[in-house]
């Protein structure tokens, strides 16, 4: 367990250090503000004289903490913490955290620079004790993940001969929930062709706009009979889609000659994820692309996890359960690797306007798992 005199000192320090965090705008289209981010982070851990490697894939940074890694012959780490500093984009004041009562707000306050630096500040208090734990923080989890936690997971992890034993993913669930079930994801993008003429003789053209809007509609469709089938099903356990984007034409006033929406599929362990792209694209006017798909999170058995669920319980009443949302924990699942995903409580505030953390929860977290670090 952590101090008691320490606990309060350290929900101050996690706090300062969660605004510092938040200030950077690190999402996809700012590289700059993401090598900000991750050079804040890596020169806090040389502040701290705590052992750590950066690793670039694409221009994606990721950072890899641990005294193992400078240590030939030493033993795989039993736990790695997972973590990500890439954010969505948000409205400028959403960078400018603040604090109102008990929770914090911010774009990244809960998914997910609290859990960056609620895992630096346990590691500095613990590694001297429990060297056998790794941290990984990475810079595209909101966008695949596949420079960060699979570039590490799957190349660098693997040569170093420090696959861990089990992989906690700090990016979800809630501190009464822990979740070893995630849907997969796939990411589509629908292209529509047209005709070009002048908006005053739309006639003359093939508004690729307008089939757009017709293939979005039945694919809308689609997924509402998807729903139908499960009707009742008090967990969502079914397929469902997003249309988050769409794009068409350059001025108002010509007919568009192109269009484009952008689909977020998620799917369950029971469906063949090449089955649905086809049978979404079967029944389309456009041209239906794969862009990006994650595999579902699958549970796998590990002491670790039961000794994560036991250390939770003592806390408060927790429940193993599935999660909608996806997370840089399927790259270790899908090389064998136990995983579970857990979190503080942000009120399912993650991507909305009002994003923010219950910092309490947060620092329940925190004890929780120095609890468990010290039954590794």
């Amino acid at each position: 367990m952590l101090p008691a005199q320490s606990v309060g000192s350290l929900q101050e320090e996690l706090t300062e250090l969660i605004f510092r965090l938040i200030a950077f705008r690190s999402t996809r289209n700012r590289p700059e503000a993401l090598a900000a981010c991750a050079g804040f982070i890596a020169g806090w851990l040389r502040e701290h004289s705590l052992m750590h490697r950066v690793f670039d894939s694409n221009g994606i940074p990721s950072i890899l903490v641990g005294e193992s890694l400078y240590k030939s012959g030493s033993v795989p780490p039993k736990a790695l913490l997972l973590a990500h500093f890439d954010v969505v984009e948000g409205a400028d004041h959403q960078f400018s955290p603040r604090l109102k009562g008990n929770e914090l707000y911010g774009r990244g306050s809960v998914d997910d620079k609290y859990a960056v630096a609620l895992s630096l500040l346990l590691y500095r208090e613990l590694a001297a004790a429990r060297p056998d734990f790794m941290l990984l923080f990475t810079g595209d989890e909101e966008v695949g993940g596949a420079d960060g936690a699979g570039f590490v997971c799957e190349r660098v992890l693997p040569r170093l001969g420090k696959m861990p034993e089990f992989c906690l993913a700090l990016d979800g669930g809630s501190p009464a929930e822990i979740i070893t079930r995630q849907k997969g994801v796939l990411r589509l993008a629908l292209l529509e062709e047209g005709k070009a003429a002048h908006g005053a003789r739309p006639w003359l053209g093939d508004n690729a706009a307008v089939k757009l809007a017709g293939d979005c509609i039945k694919v809308t469709e689609m997924f509402k009979h998807i729903e139908k089938q499960y009707s009742g099903s008090p967990e969502y356990w079914h397929p469902t889609c997003n249309i988050g984007m769409i794009r068409s034409g350059e001025v108002v006033n010509q007919v568009p000659d192109h269009a484009r929406a952008d689909f977020d599929v998620r799917y369950t362990e029971k469906q063949n994820p090449e089955q649905l792209v086809q049978s979404i694209g079967a029944a389309l006017e456009g041209r239906l692309e794969l862009v990006a798909s994650i595999p579902p999170l699958t549970p796998l058995p590990s002491p670790r996890l039961d000794a994560l669920f036991r250390c939770a319980n003592k806390k408060r009443k927790t429940s193993i359960t599935v999660g909608h949302g996806a997370s840089d924990a399927q790259f270790f699942s899908r090389n064998n690797i136990p995983c579970a995903v857990w979190g503080a409580e942000g009120n399912a505030s993650q991507h909305g306007s009002d994003e923010h953390l219950c910092l309490d929860s947060a620092m329940d977290i925190m004890e929780v798992l120095a609890d468990f670090l010290n039954t590794l």
